[in-house]
């Protein structure tokens, strides 16, 4: 996966519990960014798991997991520690599908768009589930949405409660302590992710907390952030790590975009700072040739330019860029900039082209004056855009 932006170090709070935050942490490290693991709710066995142990020996037309908890509690339970062979199962996210095909069966419905119990109620195997015996597998608690809704559609629902969640023995007095240095974004999958984060930080963090962008992955969750006085809050389009990670780069204000222009390309960075702007607006340059995560960042080569204005500095960056690309056959991968007084100096750091590794797609012969635009929105964030030549 190519990285959506460079995080440039900056610390990412992940409070997903313990065994599902590796995967995350190890596409923040991808981009850039510092993981810090702080788990915020611990899973354990339920008190008595004979009530689910008995319902997931029984037939049933459907069953329900609603996350990966779920499946990896449920198996021990299940007859001969093995998923019903009968039945269909449904997924409600994508980390529920992946631990479903793990242990054995892979789901026969898993929502479009959206992970959430929403768009699993809108497929259209569950419209018609009239005299249809479903279990619902999940922790204790939770949303009564699925229950609710496909109950009113005529079937026979119960839940399998195979887990329960619990606030962790945490001390936070060293992360609130060294916050501001520490910890530049937050992660909170769910409510009760981030109440017990707020409890966990307690009142001496809480203001530092609030005022720290925060990624979710639900409405709910946002507008319960929102309700607590969260400043800034960032709603990833799924539920999935990757786009996950997309929202913390919206978030922290920075990334790279591509948009289309006729038969050329339009490139689009995002920072920050306008130099910030500007190091992202070279990363989508090399993204129009090949994967930036592909080029290794071997050999600096320093660019200098100036201009009365931003916008044709940026133009100007681009076709130094474009210009010591093409006479030294190198691709660039990362990027320094600093700008003072209508001056830019630059370094860019890449490698040789290596067609095997690299795959050029296209070749870029120079950014243009079409669609040139750089600015900065209301929430400070700068972007700078232009068309380039292929």
């Amino acid at each position: 996966m190519t990285a959506p932006c460079d995080l440039g170090g900056r610390g990412v709070l992940v409070t997903r519990p313990a065994a599902q935050a590796e995967g995350l942490c190890r596409l923040i490290e991808a981009a850039g960014g510092r993981a810090i693991p702080f788990p915020t709710i611990a899973i354990v066995p339920v008190a008595d798991p004979e009530p689910a142990h008995a319902r997931l020996a029984e037939d049933w037309d459907l069953l329900i997991f609603v996350s990966r908890n779920a499946v990896e509690q449920a198996l021990p339970l299940c007859p001969n520690g093995r998923l019903p062979a009968l039945g269909r199962l449904a997924a409600v996210g994508a980390a529920t599908a992946r631990a479903l095909s793990e242990a054995g069966r892979a789901p026969d419905l898993v929502p479009a768009g959206r992970y959430d119990s929403e768009s699993l109620l809108a497929q259209p195997a569950l419209a018609d589930v009239a005299g249809w015996r479903v279990l619902i597998v999940r922790g204790e608690g939770g949303r009564t949405l699925l229950a609710d809704t496909l109950s009113a559609r005529g079937a026979e629902v119960a839940y399998a409660e195979v887990y329960r969640r619990a606030l962790p023995e945490a001390d936070a007095a060293a992360l609130v302590a060294s916050w501001s240095q520490a910890v530049q974004l937050v992660i909170a999958t769910s409510g009760e992710v981030l109440d017990n984060l707020l409890a966990l930080v307690g009142e001496a963090g809480r203001p530092a907390l609030v005022a720290t962008p925060l990624v979710v992955v639900s409405e709910r969750t946002a507008a319960a952030a929102r309700e607590q006085g969260f400043r800034r809050v960032e709603l990833a389009e799924r539920a999935d790590d990757e786009a996950v990670v997309a929202a913390l780069c919206r978030a922290a204000g920075i990334g790279w975009s591509h948009f289309v222009h006729g038969a050329d390309i339009g490139i689009e960075g995002r920072g920050r700072d306008l130099a910030a702007a500007f190091e992202q607006a070279a990363l989508a340059l090399t993204a129009v040739i090949t994967d930036p995560a592909a080029v290794e960042p071997r050999h600096p080569v320093t660019v200098a330019c100036e201009g009365p204005d931003p916008e044709l500095l940026l133009v100007d960056w681009l076709n130094a860029l474009i210009y010591e690309m093409a006479t030294r056959r190198v691709l660039f991968g990362r990027f320094a900039v600093t700008l003072e007084d209508g001056r830019l100096t630059g370094t860019a750091w890449g490698q040789p082209v290596d067609a095997a590794r690299h795959h050029p797609a296209v070749e870029v012969k120079g950014a243009t004056y079409t669609a040139l635009r750089v600015g900065q929105d209301a929430e400070g964030t700068w972007t700078a855009r232009c068309v380039v030549d292929v």
